[in-house]
């Protein structure tokens, strides 16, 4: 397990600890996405060039953006109309980059899960920032799907087109963007005990 696994799984206990101490389990969707993570850092950090592996990684990074995208569900209203204009704006962008030369070499398995892949990040990117109201949780939530979306493009950049540049980038905002994502969490919690409070008074 790479350094960086460990902070996915360090975060998910600090995220369950937290919820077991207030009493409030509504961050479930979030503890398992740091766990997949984790498993996709496992699964890409030993892969030694087996396709199946590198499928597994992509697999489970896919389940941390849908786990967080229910997290977000969970814990707001969606704006729908700002959902799908980030959605698509953001892969429109992704696809206009001038790597897809660089890509055609790419297995056609891997090539099907990536775009698979960036679909399914997107529209988590587009969760978090539909959801309202914008607070605090919400734009750590919003921090920590970006900072993931743009470490995963690092990595592309890295792997495929020979960005040295990108190599020392990906994993630390990789890292942050966990730490980011974990963090929203207590806030989530001490907002559905604030919102509990006010209906039972």
């Amino acid at each position: 397990m790479p350094w960086y696994g460990w902070v996915s799984i360090g975060a998910s206990v600090c995220v369950g600890v937290h919820g077991l101490w207030q009493g409030n389990w509504g961050n479930w969707p979030l503890i398992l996405a740091l766990l997949a993570a984790a498993c996709g850092d496992y699964f890409l950090a030993n892969h030694a060039g087996r396709q199946s592996w590198y499928l597994a990684g992509i697999t489970a990074f896919a389940l941390t953006h849908i786990l967080f995208a229910i997290q977000t569900y969970h814990h707001g209203c969606m704006h729908w109309n700002t959902i799908m204009i980030t959605f698509a704006c953001t892969f429109v962008m992704i696809m206009a980059w001038p790597w897809l030369p660089a890509l055609a070499k790419v297995p056609l398995p891997l090539k099907i899960g990536g775009v698979l892949y960036l679909l399914i990040s997107c529209l988590d990117l587009g969760f978090a920032a539909g959801r309202r109201p914008m607070d605090v949780a919400a734009g750590l939530g919003l921090a920590g799907v970006a900072l993931l979306v743009v470490s995963d493009l690092m990595l592309v950049a890295w792997q495929f087109l020979k960005c040295a540049w990108t190599r020392n980038l990906c994993i630390p905002l990789y890292a942050l963007s966990l730490l980011v994502m974990a963090s929203s969490g207590p806030f989530n919690i001490h907002k559905t005990q604030k919102s509990q409070s006010t209906v039972y008074k």
